[in-house]
């Protein structure tokens, strides 16, 4: 069941991220290599810090 879990939440992430930022996935890949994907995805967590979402809502 832990695994199904965290896949889930891997998937509702993925859509979250994806709704916030305006593209998709393949969109992500192709705008962003490493570096710059893990820029974003920290500003994208730091937005949600600010919007007072709790720190449980932003861990992986």
């Amino acid at each position: 069941m832990a695994a199904k879990s965290l896949l889930t939440a891997i998937v509702y992430l993925r859509c979250l991220y994806c709704e916030l930022n305006g593209t998709d996935p393949k969109g992500t890949l192709r705008d962003a290599g490493p570096k710059a994907f893990g820029k974003r995805f920290a500003n994208f967590v730091r937005r949600l810090e600010r919007k007072g979402k709790a720190d449980s809502y932003c861990e992986t």
